[in-house]
This record gives structure tokens, sequence and C-alpha cells, in this order.
């Protein structure tokens, strides 16, 4: 890992009581060194996600103390926690459930019940519902199928994923296996399980409105312009990723979520 990409934690000699706790601490992280002899020692943890749990533990110890520093791309950066706030209490809780894997990847809706997460973390907050952005990423073609501009979905999920991307959990691999599985087509006109996002006309403005294939015959409030697709319902999405994730679960043999006893 480059220096300019690491994220590291330091601390020097301190009479709290818990030096001794945090120099223990850090010691036993494959990722600790010591800069210095006697009171102008440094100890430095460089980030891995595979010791995330120990460097947090240390955080906690010496995050208050005068000598602590974190050092993020390569410069000073002031607050730690602005690292880690958007994730932390979540991971936090996710190590108190007994199926830590379907924590992430499942949403509890209160009114629609279990959604499932298509990227497997609920902080990305970019879900696969009939409306979604990223679901417009593409082009429409004569015959009424959307193909979908994959390189461009899989850089805007990649660019909200760089809030979670410390969290242990958080998984870079699962969105590329993800695109690579995911349909390169879909034709709304053939597969209930789809539907256009298309615009509105509504007053002097221009409203988002999803139909369904059946609406498509209904008076001219509809603009002609298809601006992408989306899941029918929350059944249909559902559905869709289910049959998505049991193909990577068998093309890359990973770790299987339980997540299809929460999702019907």
């Amino acid at each position: 890992m480059h220096m300019d990409k690491e994220l590291i934690i330091e601390f020097g000699y301190s009479n709290s009581p818990n030096y001794p706790l945090a120099v223990k601490a850090a010691s036993e992280c494959h990722t600790y060194s010591e800069m210095g002899e006697g009171r102008l020692k440094r100890h430095r943890l460089v980030w891995e996600k595979s010791v995330a749990d120990k460097i947090l533990s240390v955080y906690q110890l010496v995050h208050k103390w005068k000598g602590f520093k974190v050092l993020y791309n390569g410069v000073p950066f002031h607050t730690f926690y602005n690292l880690i706030h958007s994730w932390f209490y979540c991971y936090e809780e996710r190590k108190q459930t007994t199926d830590s894997m379907s924590y992430c990847f499942v949403h509890q809706d209160f009114y629609d019940g279990p959604i499932l997460n298509p990227f497997g973390c609920k902080k990305i907050e970019i879900g696969f519902g009939s409306h979604a952005e990223w679901l417009r990423f593409g082009n429409l073609q004569a015959d009424g199928s959307w193909i979908f501009d994959k390189q461009r979905m899989s850089h805007y999920v990649k660019h909200y994923w760089e809030k979670v991307k410390f969290c242990p959990a958080a998984s870079l691999n699962w969105i590329d296996h993800f695109f690579d599985i995911f349909p390169d087509s879909v034709n709304p006109k053939k597969d209930r399980d789809w539907h256009y996002q298309k615009k509105l006309a509504h007053g002097a403005g221009i409203e988002l409105k999803i139909i369904l294939e059946e609406e498509e015959s209904k008076p001219d409030e509809f603009l002609n312009e298809i601006i992408g697709v989306g899941p029918k319902d929350r059944e249909s999405a559902n559905y869709i990723l289910k049959e998505i994730f049991r193909h990577i679960f068998l093309k890359y043999e990973c770790v299987i979520p339980n997540v299809f006893k929460l999702i019907p």
C-alpha cells in the first residue's frame, strides 16, 4: 500500500495509566511500528480491515492525548472521527447481531418489510427501487430494450462507497462481482419484473413518473422520453437481486449471507 493511500494513527508517550495498555494493544497488530526512543517514541498503526477492531480499541484509549495524530492521504488529518462516523455505530451494531452478513444485506423497511441492499451496505444508501437513478445510466434500443452503461453505474456506486471504505464489513470486491453478474440489458416489454422510468409533463415543469408497461396506452400526459428502467415493485426487486446474488455465490464462491430465509 502506498503512503498516499494509507490511513495512519500515531500516538506518543503519555502519563496516562492507559499508556501501557495502548502500547500493548497496538503492538499486537501486524501493522504496528515504532519510531524514536524513550519519551520521544512514536507508535504508529496503519489501518487495515483485518485489524480494524484492534485499531479502534486503541483509538478509544489514545484519541484525547496531546500526541495523538492521524495521517490520511499523506497529510495530517485533524479528526479521525470524520473518517469513521458514517459507519462506526452501524458496524458496532452489526457486531451484536447473530447474523452479521444479513445485517448488511437486508434493510428492514417499516412499511414494506425486508428489502435487499444490492451492494451489501446500509450506509451506501443506494437502493434497487423503481426510480433508482443509477438504473437510468444506459440507452434505449428500438426494440424496447435498455442497454445498461455498467461502467458508469459502477463508478457511481463506488463514489458513494468512498464514505464507508474503511468499514471492516464493506467490500469493494462485492461491487465488482455485482456488476459482472448484473444483466447487460433488460426489456420491460418482455420481462414483467421490469418497467420503464419516464418523464411526466406536469404544469410548467417536468416530474419523474414510473409507469408500468400496461400504462403506455394511456393519454399523452407522458413525454416520449424513456429515461431508464427499474424493478416493477418490491417483490420484483428482491427476486432480481436474489438471482444476481445466487450467481455471484456460485461464480465467486463468496460467503453466502442468510438472505434467502429473510426475503420471501
